[in-house]
Order: structure tokens, then sequence, then C-alpha cells
């Protein structure tokens, strides 16, 4: 479950910072694109471990670059690679887990 405090957060970030575009297509550009706060970031990756806990998988795959900050995290906190594609050929970055965020959701 998608904890109430975070998401308020997330979503006065959003009422803040998001721009919204013609096609209403929605721009983060501020907090998760081009700049990454790292604290929505933790806080993603940690609400994704709790609803993936039960699953089991062995690397991740990302094609957006949007998608590589929480794909980092991601493989760092469930110590498995991330895969990008670059130029038709895929790279591996392999993640040391050093420490774990709390299951408790």
């Amino acid at each position: 479950m998608i904890h109430a405090a975070f998401m308020n957060f997330l979503e006065h970030r959003i009422l803040q910072e998001g721009i919204v575009k013609e096609g209403n297509i929605l721009k983060v550009d501020s907090f998760l694109n081009h700049q990454i706060d790292m604290g929505i970031m933790k806080e993603i990756a940690h609400e994704f471990q709790c609803r993936f806990k039960d699953c089991s998988f062995n690397k991740i795959l990302t094609i957006e670059s949007s998608g590589i900050a929480i794909a980092t995290l991601l493989g760092y906190f469930h110590d498995v690679p991330i895969r990008l594609p670059i130029d038709g050929r895929i790279m591996y970055l392999y993640l040391v887990r050093i420490c774990k965020l709390p299951t408790g959701c």
C-alpha cells in the first residue's frame, strides 16, 4: 500500500513544480528526470520494494532514460543487475548491496 504521507508529499511537489504541456503531458524534470531528487527516488524504490517483495527476479530492464535512476536504486536494494540497451547493445551494471531499506510497508 502506498504510504499516504509520501503520496501527499509527491502530489504537493507535482502541483508545485510540475508543468502541464500541450496534450496534458506532465513534465516533472525539476525533480524526477533532468534533476533527480534522491529522497523521492528512495521513497519510490521503497514502495516498489514493498509491492514486489513476494516476487522473485534476477534483473531489472529499463529502456527509458527516466527509468534509469529508479532501476539503479532497485537493483542496488535487491542486489541484481540492471540492463540498459545502448545503441542496440546491452550494458550490464552490477550493483553491490551495502545496506537494505526496511521492509515494513
